[in-house]
């Protein structure tokens, strides 16, 4: 149990440590104009790193490396970061989308029972 513990203490003083750190990678949005989700492309100076994408099967944005490019612990850290922030973003949108097209949905079907009550004369 201390070890947990410990665990989680030390990813917790990691993700201090880097929140105050100045990024090294620049994240591009892409322009999608017939796609639901976003991308994203990733630099670090003028380097070409890779691409953020949605990826269906795992129901979250994933990296895709580019060919003959390194990363240490904090870059992966920082894509990590970025890709979980994107998912959550999205997947806060598609339950926000859902209740409101449920609303509508409602108000919609008492429309609908409104009209068939006054057709009918009730």
């Amino acid at each position: 149990m201390r070890a947990k513990k410990e665990h989680h203490s030390k990813v917790d003083a990691a993700i201090v440590a880097f929140e105050g750190q100045k990024s090294r990678l620049r994240f591009v949005e892409g322009i999608t104009p017939k796609k639901v989700t976003k991308e994203w492309s990733v630099y670090s100076g003028d380097v070409f790193l890779g691409e953020i994408k949605w990826y269906a099967p795992w129901r979250r944005y994933v990296f895709y490396t580019s060919p003959g490019t390194l990363y240490d612990a904090s870059c992966l850290f920082e894509l990590s970061m970025f890709c979980w922030d994107q998912t959550a973003a999205r997947k806060r949108q598609r339950q926000i989308l859902k209740r409101l097209k449920d609303g509508f949905r409602i108000i919609a079907h008492r429309n609908v029972e409104k009209r068939v009550k006054a057709e009918r004369g009730n």
